[in-house]
């Protein structure tokens, strides 16, 4: 299984990028809302997010598209971290 925080860094490195900040900037931006549950995403940071964390982590194999997901389980980082811990789940079991 993916170690959750592992998971989340690459997730922050990839709305980073996305967001062309630093990671120092995203990491501030979470905490000054409270954390990921808070942290809004749109759908095309979600989907780079997607994209970054299966070239970046290769373990995860395919994740699912953002727009094969619901809006609620994109619409901020800590849905979309367990969007993709529930996928990851499905395809072990």
């Amino acid at each position: 299984m993916i170690d959750e925080q592992a998971l989340l860094e690459v997730m922050v490195e990839a709305i980073a990028e996305a967001m062309a900040v630093e990671v120092s900037e995203v990491l501030e931006a979470l905490e000054a809302v409270g954390g990921e549950d808070n942290l809004e995403l749109d759908s095309r940071v979600a989907e780079w997010v997607v994209a970054h964390v299966e070239s970046s982590m290769p373990e995860v194999g395919r994740l699912p598209a953002p727009a094969n997901l619901e809006p609620h389980q994109i619409g901020t980082l800590g849905a979309l971290r367990r969007a993709m811990q529930d996928a990851l789940i499905q395809q072990a079991g």
